[in-house]
């Protein structure tokens, strides 16, 4: 890859972060590629190929051809194209357009070409960051005597207006590159009686290898087609449902002359556009985090996410016991982020905490991100933190140590230190549990029985308790998860983090953390 194309590639993905790096960069090359996009009915192709016009229309002419909606459909379910003026009235052909700027045509559905009528989309500028055109080929090197040898065959039988015209656009962009959607095939090949494989293979001889074009195909097929063989690339876009929660993903099958790094990309419809999320990374604390009280609504602690308490409507009940599982392959880093936000909410609006480590989250963690939030003081002085006592050290004054021989002796000391802590902060107390911490010290028996106390002293208190656990002790989250006024669950996908609800029960959202400017609130978005 020549230092252009690196420098456009990254460009292009730091704009469209929301579009897998790969197809960006399998796109982006000076030369022309064709993919075919599969997958069964609402699996998201078209919004798919719709995010992808808005990504190459900065850089080539687009054309869209559609043969399964109108473009009035195309506003009702993507309402960002009217928004974003991808959408003009019809109106007589434009003259060429000028170097830094793209046209962009929609058919749909009685707009054919052979009538003239075109919707063509305002000429877009590019922003600055992107003067620099991608390399085109020299005049010399590429006939613009327009030859379609294929189409030509293909042309015998009958007329096929929408993609002749498609061709003559083509051709009069050259040496330019151009982007050509097609939308659906199976309804193309089918108004002219055509097979996929003869519309693919002319299409990919005439337009990707003779006349600069680059092809996405968007096809209702999931098993292997003659069709995935003609073309250059192939991402299968596909559908689940768990416990009634539906998630989207796409496969990137083959990308030819491509790196696949990741091969699967969780992905959302939400709000009409396509969003592909990249791994959890692990985050880097620099300098400050900026924290700050929510005032919560009447009877609820806030979460310390907006977003989060959004969700449950209000936030965490006064009195709440709340669960969270932490499922297989999430990483610690990731459930300590999610719990340590609630933590040092409670410290910022003066309240206190009792902490009891789980995997992942020590108290050298949680002592790290509190000075990093400026909350010394507050973790000094209104945090305890149990530890066994051969652990504990002078001058550790916030640290509790236990013998973690007798659980109930352990219970005593525990609520003693609560109460001294209410009488210090005169407000509610956040208890955080990391439950296999306790039972790998006093059993699951004995912990199981001492459940029913705690949650019940929480609720006549009006405290709040967030019990952390692992899918793994299926026994015990059964008993925690039943004692638990709200119960969410973290889970992974492709190296994507997803939370949910099981009580209330929730859709997935993805959750993800970008320190910038000192904010390390966690990021919910839907999945849809």
């Amino acid at each position: 890859m020549t230092t252009r194309e690196t420098m456009t590639e990254t460009a292009v993905f730091l704009t469209h972060p929301h579009v897998p790096l790969e197809i960006i960069s399998f796109f982006g090359k000076s030369t022309t590629s064709s993919l075919l996009v599969k997958g069964l009915a609402g699996t998201g192709k078209t919004t798919f190929a719709l995010e992808m016009i808005e990504v190459m229309s900065s850089f080539e002419n687009v054309y869209y051809v559609s043969t399964r909606v109108s473009n009035e459909a195309l506003y009702r379910h993507y309402p960002w194209l009217r928004e974003k003026e991808l959408h003009a009235p019809h109106k007589a052909r434009a003259p060429a357009p000028k170097a830094a700027e793209k046209e962009m045509a929609f058919i749909t559905p009685g707009d054919y070409f052979s009538k003239e009528k075109f919707m063509y989309a305002g000429i877009r500028r590019l922003e600055e960051e992107r003067k620099e055109e991608p390399a085109a080929k020299p005049r010399q090197e590429r006939s613009l005597n327009f030859e379609t040898p294929y189409l030509d065959r293909l042309g015998r039988r009958e007329a096929i207006p929408d993609i002749e015209a498609v061709y003559r656009k083509v051709n009069d962009n050259i040496p330019n590159k151009s982007f050509f959607v097609l939308d659906s095939l199976k309804g193309l090949v089918g108004k002219y009686h055509l097979e996929p494989e003869e519309l693919i293979f002319t299409l990919q001889k005439d337009l990707v290898e003779r006349n600069y074009a680059d092809l996405l195909v968007v096809m209702e097929e999931r098993e292997p087609t003659a069709v995935d063989f003609l073309v250059d690339g192939v991402v299968e876009q596909r559908i689940f449902e768990e416990s009634g929660r539906r998630y989207r993903t796409m496969n990137i099958q083959k990308l030819r002359g491509e790196e696949i790094r990741q091969p699967d990309y969780l992905l959302t419809l939400h709000g009409g556009h396509f969003r592909s999320f990249q791994p959890f990374t692990p985050v880097q604390i620099k300098g400050g985090i900026k924290c700050s009280p929510i005032t919560a609504p009447a009877g609820y602690y806030s979460t310390g996410s907006p977003t989060l308490d959004e969700i449950l409507e209000g936030g965490f009940p006064v009195g709440a016991n709340v669960l969270f599982e932490i499922g297989n392959g999430v990483p610690n880093e990731a459930a300590r982020l999610l719990v340590s936000n609630t933590i040092l909410h409670f410290l910022v609006s003066g309240g206190g905490v009792m902490f009891t480590p789980f995997a992942g989250a020590s108290h050298a963690q949680l002592s790290q991100l509190a000075t990093a939030a400026g909350l010394e003081n507050e973790f000094r002085n209104h945090m305890v933190l149990t530890a066994h006592t051969g652990g504990a050290k002078e001058e550790d004054i916030n640290v509790l140590p236990l013998d973690f021989k007798n659980i109930e002796e352990d219970s005593k000391k525990v609520q003693r230190a609560r109460k001294a802590l209410e009488e210090r902060t005169r407000k509610g107390i956040l208890e955080v549990v990391g439950v296999e911490t306790v039972v790998s010290r006093h059993g699951q028996d004995a912990y199981s029985r001492e459940l029913d106390i705690s949650a019940e002293g929480t609720a006549q208190e009006g405290n709040l308790t967030l019990r952390v656990t692992t899918s793994d002790e299926s026994r015990l989250k059964d008993k925690v998860s039943a004692i638990s006024d709200i119960h969410f669950g973290l889970m992974e996908f492709a190296g994507s983090i997803l939370l949910y609800g099981v009580k209330p029960k929730t859709r997935f959202y993805h959750i993800s953390w970008k320190p910038g400017d000192g904010n390390l609130l966690p990021t919910f978005v839907p999945i849809v």
